[in-house]
């Protein structure tokens, strides 16, 4: 019951929400929201694992990468010294063009 012995009308309730500040009024509807954000996030886990998958998927492989592996083949000495040289003479001839000492090849 109200202070002057009345019962509170509809016409009162604008008058009790004017009392509300805006902190009060993000207070309530956080906690109102709440749990509806939670209940939408439990129920979405299956969703997100099925994320990505299906009839338009993009499922292959990718390709092999062409770093610094080895194609399986072995190589005979002979051509591993040429490319080892080949490597150097190059080093030697990148430090000349610098104007640095070239390098001893053999």
């Amino acid at each position: 019951m109200a202070v002057d012995g009345k019962r509170p009308t509809l016409r009162s309730v604008p008058l009790a929400l004017s009392e509300l500040t805006a902190g009060m009024i993000l207070i309530v509807i956080t906690i109102a929201v709440l749990p509806i954000g939670l209940f939408a996030f439990v129920r979405s886990g299956a969703a997100l694992k099925t994320l990505g998958k299906g009839q338009w998927a993009m499922d292959r492989e990718l390709p092999p990468s062409r770093g610094l592996t080895d194609s399986g083949g072995s190589v005979s000495p002979a051509v591993h010294e040429a490319e080892v040289r080949q490597m150097v003479e190059a080093k030697s001839y990148r430090r000349q063009a610098r104007g640095g000492e070239p390098l001893d090849i053999d």
